[in-house]
């Protein structure tokens, strides 16, 4: 359902791209839903193991900075070229892995348990 979401997100700032309210308002809500899945994954990655807490979480930073710094750089041509709704839109589909991801583990886990509740 989150990455859904983001990837609606990322169509509606594709189609607010000239209406700059409904783009603030959009980047509003994008920021929100980023620091609230931020918040979720820090948790979740602490509890891998509490005695590598700091290891992770430094590890973590600097793989999310190197992306941004990358993504910039990639980013860039296509703003030039196309403008802030293809940006929007790029983002929308480089989504699309992460739902299908998460599709196949939802279903790995329904099968689980109808597997335990079989037995």
């Amino acid at each position: 359902m989150t990455f859904a979401g983001l990837m609606l997100v990322y169509l509606g700032l594709m189609g607010a791209a000239m209406l700059p309210l409904m783009l603030l308002a959009l980047c509003l809500v994008w920021g929100v839903a980023n620091h609230l899945g931020l918040n979720l994954l820090m948790r979740q990655l602490a509890e891998i193991d509490p005695a590598q807490r700091g290891a992770i979480m430094g590890l973590y930073s600097a793989i999310s900075y190197l992306c941004v710094f990358v993504g910039a750089l990639l980013y860039r041509p296509i703003f030039t070229h196309f403008g802030f709704a293809a940006c929007a839109w790029a983002s929308a589909m480089l989504v699309l892995p992460a739902i299908g991801w998460a599709l196949g583990q939802w279903r790995r886990k329904q099968a689980e348990l109808r597997c335990h509740s079989e037995t």
